[in-house]
């Protein structure tokens, strides 16, 4: 079970930060999947501050795309 959980968590970092790198080309359309399943994920296992970042990038990148609403629904979400 704890290899599952740290393979699992491994596999959140890596979608928020495949997020990152398509945010930091000037593409957040295509960061927003990933830094929602990142989000996502992190709540599942738990890991609380991980969710919490991925839904901050979330934030940003909605808001890049001047998506007020899912922004603000993203950062209460964080």
């Amino acid at each position: 079970v704890l290899k599952l959980a740290k393979t699992s968590s491994l596999r959140a970092n890596a979608l928020g930060e495949s997020g990152t790198l398509y945010f930091l080309q000037q593409q957040p359309e295509k960061a927003i999947p990933h830094y929602r399943q990142a989000r996502d994920l992190s709540r599942q296992l738990g890991v609380l501050p991980d969710a919490a970042r991925w839904a901050s990038n979330l934030t940003a990148a909605l808001a890049a795309l001047e998506d007020w609403a899912g922004a603000e629904e993203a950062l209460q979400s964080a």
